[in-house]
């Protein structure tokens, strides 16, 4: 274990980044952490049949309960959504400021205003 995989282990919030099918593992973290940690994804893809799939047939809300999911969609198409999508899942058709996200995952956190599970 490093310094880092150990705070990453004991923390009790985490942001994940990914990038196209790099969801996968992401999606499976989120499983394994659900309940226990707060996971918030920015997750950046062009694709849109992998953001429809994944919208569709993964229960993204039973594993994001009280997490943010940040979708930036960089695709030309038109995404075809569900109809009832989550509370906690913002999705964006621009590449993401990761600065600015990132700033205020953490900003809403820390002040407890905000958050998914209210």
């Amino acid at each position: 274990m490093t310094e880092f995989s150990d705070k990453a282990i004991t923390t009790s919030n985490a942001i994940a980044v990914a990038t196209g099918v790099g969801i996968t593992p992401t999606l499976s973290l989120m499983m394994n952490y659900a309940g226990r940690k707060r996971i918030n994804i920015i997750w950046v893809c062009r694709d849109p049949g992998l953001i429809e799939y994944i919208l569709h047939k993964v229960d993204i809300s039973a594993i994001t309960r009280n997490s943010y999911t940040f979708i930036f969609y960089t695709g030309q198409r038109e995404l075809s959504l569900p109809k009832h999508l989550p509370v906690n899942i913002f999705i964006f058709r621009s590449r993401p400021n990761l600065e600015i996200t990132i700033t205020g995952i953490v900003t809403a956190i820390h002040s407890g205003e905000g958050l998914p599970e209210e």
